[in-house]
């Protein structure tokens, strides 16, 4: 059951996560048991919510990844962690949350420490 602001994920949603899917297997950045997990997640999702959650591994984590930040715990659909690694900056957390946003979409919560570009990207995701 969805709670309150929840807004239910729709097929097309569904369909449109498993195409990036698809896109990001294709590219190589899936091996196919990651994208047969993803993918049958992506059909899973009761609620836009989850669908932002099961987006972000094509969306979110490539640019966090492009920044030196690696996904070391995910918890669906609530919750991932980040830590960066790299000769500079080691160790630097980084969460995001996934919670119900005003009107039915999904409201992405970041907290943590990170560079100014990376704080800016997240400041700048739409539903």
């Amino acid at each position: 059951m969805t709670g309150p602001g929840e807004v239910r994920a729709s097929d097309a949603d569904r369909e449109e996560t498993a195409a990036a899917l698809g896109a990001h297997w294709t590219d190589g950045r899936l091996d196919e048991a990651e994208l047969d997990r993803r993918v049958s997640a992506a059909y899973a999702a009761v609620t836009r919510g989850e669908r932002a959650f099961d987006q972000a591994p094509s969306t979110i984590v490539p640019d966090l990844g492009a920044a030196g930040y690696h996904l070391v715990e995910s918890q669906r659909p609530e919750r991932m962690h980040f830590e960066m690694r790299g000769a500079l900056r080691s160790g630097l957390p980084l969460t995001l949350l996934f919670l119900p946003g005003e009107g039915g979409g999904c409201r992405i919560v970041a907290f943590g420490e990170a560079p100014r570009g990376v704080r800016k990207g997240l400041a700048e995701l739409r539903d």
